[in-house]
């Protein structure tokens, strides 16, 4: 009885274009959804420039403004290196890392860079002998690195 109903559909031409035309339809959402091109991660990352001296530059200025203090040399060290965080495109459940141009001169959105924590900081200053003044730059070096007062050493120069 189904297969009579079947073939006196199908026997129909109109029935059978509609039937084609579904089937054709249904192939090419296939195929499209198939193809689709995926969001690449990242491809490369963009040079970054600094957007303030280095930390020991900074330093080396700030303090040889302190009264007594002259030739100053700092070196500072890190417990890491800067971490980059990549902006991402959030859509429902999937996130994809932005990224702008195309091909080879695609470049990483950076979202924000953390700033590694200071390790330790040496300064070698003339006037460093005077206690008031080796105490004025360890207050210094402690104020702009956040770095604990055993971490920091200060020298006199020669």
């Amino acid at each position: 009885m189904k297969s009579d109903k079947l073939q006196n559909f199908l026997s129909k031409k109109r029935n059978i274009s509609l039937l084609y035309i579904i089937v054709s339809i249904c192939i090419l959402l296939l195929a499209f959804w198939g193809c689709a091109p995926e969001k690449k991660e990242t491809v490369t990352s963009a040079p970054t420039v600094p957007l303030s001296p280095p930390l020991s530059e900074t330093l080396e200025t700030i303090l040889s403004g302190i009264r007594g203090v002259d030739g100053v040399r700092v070196a500072v060290t890190y417990e890491s290196g800067t971490e980059t965080v990549p902006a991402r495109d959030i859509n429902g459940d999937s996130q994809t890392v932005v990224t702008l141009g195309s091909g080879n001169s695609e470049t990483l959105v950076t979202a924000k860079e953390i700033m590694p924590r200071v390790r330790g900081v040496v300064v070698v200053a003339g006037g460093a002998e005077n206690a008031g003044v080796r105490s004025n730059i360890l207050s210094a070096v402690q104020a702009l690195t956040g770095a604990a007062p055993h971490s920091i050493a200060v020298f006199p120069a020669k």
